[in-house]
């Protein structure tokens, strides 16, 4: 039953275990706390790749985000492709619009390299209208709509819903409005992660 779960509902570590601590010691205790995926930036493609070994070794899947990428994508992914433990690609974090456009190319490269792996983009987050100066859109779902232009298969945004002063109220404004659109913007094929780095169960007016 493990077994069957951990395929359909992988444990993802988001900004998982650095590269300058890719020992096998680090990935025994990472399998071992439950994890299935990581996720890391990492400095160079050398750093990726020595992690992509160890990860192998003790049988985690790795989805790597480096500066060659931007530099050099397609040759990146090419030194990438070949390993076992390569889950897929965190293509970007939080891009704003203009930089979302410009993902396309770099997407269908990797699609034409490695189609059968995860080509993956964390969005930035719906706080308030305040964002609206960070996405470079007039509105959010302005913003979550640019995604139909990527062929991509996971999505996610890391919302941060309790802080210092409580919850924010634009959790429970946004979430269930939202949640459409993210679907309508995404192709059919598209797996929607929501990636919730607090879970918040209780209406507000109850806390």
């Amino acid at each position: 039953m493990n077994i069957i779960m951990s395929v359909l509902f992988p444990i993802i570590a988001y900004m998982g275990i650095p590269g300058d601590k890719s020992t096998d010691e680090t990935f025994r205790d990472f399998k071992n706390a439950g994890f299935d995926i990581c996720i890391t930036n990492y400095f160079n493609i050398n750093d990726a790749v020595n992690a992509l070994k160890v990860a192998n070794r003790h049988g985690i899947k790795i989805i790597p985000r480096c500066v060659d990428y931007d530099n050099r994508p397609l040759e990146a992914v090419s030194k990438l492709k070949d390993y076992p433990s390569l889950y897929g690609y965190l293509v970007c974090d939080e891009p704003d619009w203009n930089r979302m456009m410009q993902l396309k190319d770099v997407i269908n490269g990797i699609k034409s390299i490695n189609p059968s792996l995860v080509s993956y983009v964390n969005l930035l987050p719906y706080y308030g209208p305040e964002i609206l100066r960070q996405t470079k859109t007039k509105d959010y779902v302005s913003y979550v709509q640019g995604l139909s232009e990527l062929s991509i298969s996971q999505v996610s945004f890391d919302y941060y819903p309790i802080t210092n002063n409580g919850i924010r109220k634009s959790w429970y404004e946004k979430h269930d409005q939202e949640s459409t659109k993210w679907v309508d913007a995404l192709n059919n094929n598209t797996k929607v992660i929501t990636e919730l780095l607090t879970i918040v169960k209780e209406k507000e007016n109850k806390i």
